[in-house]
């Protein structure tokens, strides 16, 4: 068998990662590793790198809540800047810097949701589908993994 490449190996890893922090899942760490394609071992691994477990705890924070702050964050910058008198109304160089970087948080955050969005919905339909016909639930899997993998680049 030929070794991944490094952009293959990501692409798994990613996806592995969807379904691990999935709030919803009731997979095993076996049967993750199963539906990607990988050893438990490496899942494992993969895990435990990335603090894969805290980050799931993590999640279970409202995202919307989390976007919200970030925006609150922004405005409070931009209103401090606003508030100066009348031809100082400049941002720093570091005010700046935070600035720039929260609108890349904020832009990173929002297309991290739409991923975690699209992914809800097809595990949702997935469940209903499996109390609907197994058989069937069985034959779309792959077609669904496959669907998640290329989303994810």
């Amino acid at each position: 068998m030929a070794r991944r490449t490094k952009e293959e190996t990501e692409k798994l890893k990613k996806h592995a990662k969807k379904l691990f922090l999935d709030p919803n899942a009731k997979e095993t760490r076996e049967e993750i590793a199963n539906r990607v394609g990988i050893t438990t071992k490496t899942l494992t691994k993969w895990i435990e790198e990335g603090n894969w477990e805290r980050l799931k705890t993590s999640l279970a924070t409202s995202k919307s809540q989390a976007l919200q702050d970030f925006y609150e964050e922004l405005n409070a910058i931009n209103t401090v800047i606003k508030n100066r008198p009348e031809g100082e109304q400049f941002a720093s160089f570091k005010e700046a810097q935070q600035r720039r970087q929260l609108i890349k948080d904020i832009k990173a955050f929002e297309t991290e949701t739409s991923i975690a969005e699209i992914y809800e919905v097809g595990r949702n339909f997935l469940d209903f589908l499996k109390s609907q016909n197994e058989e069937l639930f069985k034959s779309v899997i792959p077609f669904y993994d496959a669907f998640l993998r290329d989303n994810l680049e």
